[in-house]
């Protein structure tokens, strides 16, 4: 898989769940720590994302919030 589709699976997870979390990003897309946090940093540097607040919490941006997706199960999600 190139890092640019684990990018886009990356940003559609957190689309569809609206949660911004490296803990759902290696849950979703069965990733390491450093690889899930280095997309997370990525979707920081691209404005998906902000960065960590006062209390250690990210959140999507203004442009993304409320812009969720559902094309399916996400990778590693069941369809049940």
């Amino acid at each position: 898989m190139t890092e640019s589709t684990m990018y886009e699976l990356a940003k559609a997870v957190l689309l569809k769940e609206q949660v911004v979390s490296v803990s759902l990003l290696q849950r979703r897309l069965i990733l390491g720590y450093s690889v899930a946090l280095a997309l997370m940093d990525e979707l920081e540097q691209n404005g998906v994302v902000t960065g960590l607040n006062a209390e250690n919490f990210r959140t999507l941006t203004p442009q993304y919030k409320n812009q969720a997706i559902d094309d399916g199960p996400a990778f590693g999600e069941s369809s049940n």
